[in-house]
């Protein structure tokens, strides 16, 4: 009769080739490198990639967080590993330093070291993989913690087998499956007592929060990854859902992202819709729901790096500038030309008064060139400026008049350009409409066609 060890034993070889394989985590021709503290956890991995044989690399590091015990698990390391023959990388950081330097936590600043180093080595020495030996219990805590802290659906899916070159093959099994395994397999290890201690967040609730749940539920770690399975699913739906909702009220018009305020409103939880789509922006959940409320009309928001503003109808989100925007112009020399900067973009070019009437996109504007005084200047609009628009019979009318007309909200009207023949005498606005005194006619002799193009990406 086989011995329970030996079962595990066997049960646990499998479900970690199977973990890989459905998951396509890596393949046997990948250049692996293996994260290593000593303990049983990161051990038992390189156990179970020998077994399997795949050629890997060891990185250990030490913190210098434990005085002697850190440096014999450094000992123990590369003893053990270069005895396999396995290359070996160990790095002795100056943890407390970097945390004080930084002002981070501990336990951040040695993720922060241990992350960048293996980075680099994995460019150094052309590793495809770094793995670690997490599995489904630091899943679970991972959960909590995340919990505790305050997070969004996002936090509910626990520990990913992989994010970028970072991969946790192990993450299928339970610490207690990995404990009876390392007692059959006698893969030897180093314990780690500051496990046992509580002053970490992580160790507490490992030690303290975790045993009371599997009081009140013996089977608690299996229903917990079960209930991590079901948050990952749902999560696909939420961003699935998000994602369908973002591509019908999101636009972006003349450099400036546009969200449909109706879209919005007519999704369930307005709020978290609007904060999954403003967040690239650097806007927190709070802002979102402060400017979900429909009183919010006309009100500016900030982040760190954009300005929203909450319109009748729509959100507009735009980069901050400095307040020489404003003041941008260039010169129009002659009959033909163009400009071009990152944002946008203008061609002028004499053309034929057949295509006046062939093409009267608001982008195009087809001025009579005897009528116009060069050189010309094309600039942003500014307050008191006024025209003749086509269609009041010769009527002067306000550009902020005009604006208020077309209900633009404040920042499409900041991204209107002029052009101005004479100092004062606008020829058109740039996009939208030509002035009455300077448009081509039947009758005119040369006709100079402008166009702007906007450059955004």
């Amino acid at each position: 009769m086989k011995s329970p060890f030996k079962v595990k034993y066997a049960i646990l070889q499998k479900k970690f080739r199977k973990y890989i394989a459905e998951r396509q985590l890596f393949r046997k021709e990948d250049s692996l490198l293996v994260a290593v503290s000593g303990g049983m956890d990161s051990m038992i991995l390189c156990h179970l990639l020998s077994l399997e044989k795949y050629q890997f690399s060891v990185a250990h590091c030490n913190f210098q967080l434990r005085g002697e015990e850190a440096e014999e698990d450094a000992v123990f390391v590369k003893k053990y590993f270069e005895a396999d023959d396995r290359p070996v990388y160990i790095k002795t950081f100056d943890t407390i330093d970097y945390a004080k330097r930084y002002k981070v936590g501990i336990q951040e600043a040695a993720r922060n070291l241990r992350y960048e180093w293996f980075q680099e080595l994995s460019v150094l020495h052309n590793f495809k993989y770094i793995l670690t030996g997490h599995h489904a219990n630091d899943s679970i805590e991972t959960l909590f913690l995340n919990f505790v802290k305050g997070t969004g659906i996002h936090g509910f899916h626990g520990i990913l087998p992989q994010n970028g070159k970072i991969v946790r093959p192990l993450l299928f099994a339970l610490k207690r499956d990995l404990s009876d395994y390392a007692v059959y397999s006698r893969v030897p290890f180093r314990e780690d007592l500051t496990n046992l201690s509580d002053k970490y967040a992580r160790n507490l609730i490992r030690n303290r929060v975790i045993p009371i749940f599997q009081v009140l539920n013996l089977s608690f770690e299996e229903t917990a990854l079960e209930n991590i399975a079901r948050f990952s699913e749902s999560e696909a739906l939420y961003n699935w859902a998000v994602e369908k909702i973002k591509s019908e009220a999101v636009e972006l018009n003349s450099g400036t992202i546009r969200i449909n305020q109706a879209v919005i409103y007519n999704a369930p939880a307005p709020g978290t819709v609007l904060f999954e789509i403003i967040k690239d922006f650097d806007f927190n959940s709070a802002q979102a729901r402060d400017i979900i409320r429909r009183n919010a009309s006309g009100r500016m928001f900030y982040s760190s790096r954009y300005c929203l503003l909450a319109d009748r109808t729509y959100f507009y989100i735009k980069p901050i500038t400095d307040e020489t925007e404003s003041e941008k112009s260039f010169e129009v020399a002659g009959l033909a030309g163009s400009w071009e900067s990152t944002e946008i973009g203008f061609v002028w070019r004499v053309a034929g008064i057949e295509e006046v009437d062939k093409n009267k996109e608001p982008s195009n504007a087809y001025l009579d060139a005897d009528r116009l005084k060069f050189p010309m200047r094309f600039r942003r609009w500014k307050a008191g400026d006024s025209f003749q628009p086509y269609g009041l019979d010769g009527k002067s009318q306000k550009l902020s008049d005009f604006f208020n007309n077309l209900r633009l909200s404040k920042f499409e009207k900041e991204k209107i350009w002029v052009l101005e023949s004479d100092p004062g005498d606008i020829c058109w606005i740039a996009g939208w409409r030509v002035d009455h005194r300077f448009r081509a006619t039947t009758e005119t002799q040369t006709v100079v066609k402008f166009t702007i193009e906007y450059k955004y990406p």
